[in-house]
């Protein structure tokens, strides 16, 4: 008798557990799931973040959204690309949000010379212009 109650309370003990780890596994791979497909929607956000260079004139630089995404101006970064290097300068663009198909504009504030480049990088691209 002692041994059917023993038996009784261990298979109950052995569902609990079953049941519990069941539900475990199952808030882990839910948590995984979403986990993921937030960061394939951050992905595509970012791809989505194309600029590209439409005019270079007198320092004055036009960028296009190229992309399906909004663009913050702020998300933009701006360099002067020499043969010594890229220096990163800060432009005061005329928006502070680009859609898709809209242009801003901002004033270059460094000289850049013939066979030098003026470089913009979004999240989910870059594009370059010659100078002179």
């Amino acid at each position: 008798m002692n041994n059917v109650i023993a038996a009784i309370i261990l298979v109950g003990i052995m569902g609990v557990l079953f049941l519990t780890t069941a539900v475990w596994l199952s808030d882990t791979s839910e948590s995984a799931a979403r986990q993921v497909e937030n960061q394939q929607q951050t992905e595509i956000e970012i791809q989505g973040q194309r600029i590209r260079i439409v005019d270079y004139v007198l320092n004055d630089i036009t960028v296009k959204n190229s992309g399906t995404q909004g663009i913050l101006v702020e998300d933009l970064s701006t360099f002067h690309v020499t043969p010594y290097g890229d220096e990163m300068f800060t432009c005061s663009w005329d928006a502070p949000f680009i859609n898709p198909g809209q242009s801003t504009k901002c004033t270059v504030p460094v000289v850049c010379n013939a066979g030098e480049l003026i470089k913009v990088t979004a999240p989910g691209n870059y594009d370059a212009i010659s100078c002179g």
